[in-house]
């Protein structure tokens, strides 16, 4: 075993950054933290972990304090060695979710020292419990300082007068004389003087009493352990006064200096008082650990100690996540519709699990909720929709902010209009009755529009025309109305009289002839004047004619002809009009 000793020794100083070290080691870690645990020895042929592993080295990460023992073979003897990985465990408690303004409350677990941060807004950073109030999510993390294993061996004293060494001198059965101790359960057993106190660990087990010497730093009690370079350590002890009256005044001493101040024993006969200090280990490996005192008197000066305690200190950290909710509601930009169109209205940023309350502000009337809905809808928009909306909400307990939407609903035009259709070819007048428009879109069905308020329109073919009108206000609200109209060819009258009178040589209606605005718009014409024996006595093609009651040249008054006119007009059929004429 001395072989592994050096081994361990010659490895300890090269720990701290890597996380690795040598078998026999007590070690210290985080929960979570990985450890490598090195068993190299030389000539070693194998070797066999409590993990079931056969690699010189381990790593782990263990949840608990595990100890990891190891068998290895050299020269065909078989040495047996262990680590102890101590974890510790520091809680930060669980996330809190508050409303904005609130303080929530941080609660740290499992150390001996605790420091917060960051540390604006917080009660007292260095607290295990602290307070913030805030108006924003925010992680807040805790490092929290814990002890390791005590590294003292026996110092419970429950072994009795072993593992560690004192100036003073060890007595048995009498504590009368300055400068002598005793392991054991009740001062008064040794010296009647003494009050029966009892041990600090149980009450009912051992502890050391002594009788204080009068040459200072006269060392009580003192241990040699190993140590890790560069590690902060907490060196602790238990005291009480056995015998009233010039408390013991007792300090640190490691590695022969004396470290941290005096601590004076309490003047209350049986009452035990924890004294601490905390020391860096430097580059050091060993630490001789003593306490002694510094009370020079004779009198009284008669005390115990119990639990005395040496340990690395470790910080390990937690974290806290503060939700501060959310309170605030978007509804976005107000929202501009005609009428007849739908609004959907949202909440933009919804929480879950928050319940909504919609409120139409005109009326202060709820229109929907309390609900965890965040959005609320009209499928067609009158203008009596048109004012404000309202959302109030709540989240676990949290009143969030209010936010306000304006809806304005413009009215559609109203559309209407009347139609005077002309024949083909011809103009329609259409008259716009519509109200509350700017612009205009007129479609007559056959390909034709306008933007006119009031257009004439010319259809070229007959038939059933549906003349469709969009008008649209200056908000682009629209409206619309649709009619019928009915196009046909136009209908002409011919103008024929049934009588001229030449013979009265008056200058006054002496002539057969189509008033001159027919005439000027026939485009296929045809005359036929015929005697009683059915001879055509008069022929003509030009619809101007002028026929004078002669027939081959000589006037015969008094005499009735037949004729046939046919006559075309334009965009319309020939037709033919047949009649009398009489020559007076």
């Amino acid at each position: 075993m001395r072989v592994l000793l050096f081994f361990i020794s010659i490895f300890l100083s090269c720990h701290l950054f890597s996380q690795s070290w040598p078998i026999g080691s007590i070690i210290t870690v985080c929960e979570g933290e990985t450890v490598t645990i090195r068993a190299q020895m030389p000539g070693a042929t194998s070797h066999l972990w409590s993990t079931g592993a056969t690699t010189c080295t381990i790593t782990v990460t263990p949840t608990i304090t595990t100890t990891y023992i190891v068998q290895i073979v050299i020269n065909g003897q078989t040495i047996v060695d262990s680590s102890t990985v101590y974890v510790i465990q520091v809680d930060a408690v669980e996330n809190d979710t508050i409303c904005s303004g609130e303080t929530a409350f941080l609660h740290a677990t499992g150390g001996l020292f605790y420091r917060w941060y960051p540390e604006t807004g917080l009660s007292d950073p260095t607290s295990n419990l602290v307070s913030v109030t805030t108006d924003a999510s925010g992680t807040y993390y805790c490092d929290i300082t814990s002890m390791g294993p005590n590294l003292i061996r026996n110092g419970d004293f429950e072994l009795g007068n072993t593992d560690f060494v004192s100036q003073y001198l060890y007595n048995n059965t009498s504590l009368w004389n300055e400068g002598t101790y005793m392991v054991g359960t009740n001062p008064q057993t040794y010296h009647s003087g003494f009050s029966p106190c009892q041990d600090h660990t149980t009450g009912t087990g051992n502890f050391m009493i002594i009788n204080g010497s009068i040459q200072p730093n006269t060392t009580i009690w003192q241990q040699v352990i190993q140590i890790v370079p560069n590690t902060d350590y907490i060196f602790s002890c238990w005291a009480q006064t056995v015998a009233a009256g010039n408390e013991a005044q007792l300090q640190f001493k490691i590695n022969n200096t004396l470290i941290g101040p005096v601590f004076i024993c309490s003047d209350t006969v049986c009452h035990w008082t924890q004294f601490y200090t905390i020391w860096n280990s430097g580059t050091t490996t060993n630490a001789t650990i003593s306490i002694v005192n510094q009370n020079q008197e004779a009198g009284g000066n008669d005390f115990a100690i119990d639990d005395v305690f040496f340990s690395e200190l470790k910080t390990c950290s937690d974290s806290v996540l503060v939700i501060v909710q959310n309170l605030q509601v978007d509804l976005g930009s107000d929202i501009v519709v005609c009428e007849g169109e739908g609004i959907q209205m949202e909440v933009l940023n919804p929480l879950e699990g928050a319940n909504y309350i919609w409120v139409f502000g005109n009326t202060g009337a709820t229109i929907q909720g309390p609900s965890t809905t965040h959005s609320y809808s009209i499928s067609s928009a009158t203008v009596e929709n048109t004012g404000y909306y309202i959302v109030q909400g709540n989240i676990s307990g949290c009143e969030m902010e209010v936010d306000t939407v304006e809806v304005v609903v413009h009215p559609n035009p109203e559309v209407d209009f009347t139609a005077q259709i002309n024949c083909i070819h011809n103009a329609s007048v259409f008259t716009n009755l519509s109200t509350g428009a700017v612009n205009y879109l007129w479609n007559f069905g056959d390909g034709g529009i306008s933007n006119l308020m009031h257009p004439t329109y010319v259809f070229e073919k007959e038939g059933d025309y549906e003349v469709h009108l969009t008008a649209s206000s200056q908000f682009g609200c629209e409206g619309s109305i649709s009619q019928t109209v009915v196009v046909r060819p136009c209908e002409y009258h011919i103008y024929v009289p049934n009588t001229i009178t030449p013979g009265q040589k008056d200058g006054l209606n002496d002539y057969l002839c189509l008033p001159p605005e027919t005439a000027s718009q026939i485009i296929t014409f045809e005359l036929f004047i015929v005697n009683r024996w059915g001879e055509v006595i008069y022929y003509t093609v030009d619809p101007t004619f002028m026929w004078d009651g002669k027939v081959n040249g000589k006037l015969e008054c008094n005499t009735t002809y037949s004729y046939r006119m046919r006559v075309g007009f334009p965009y319309s059929k020939v037709k033919q009009f047949v009649g009398k004429i009489h020559v007076l």
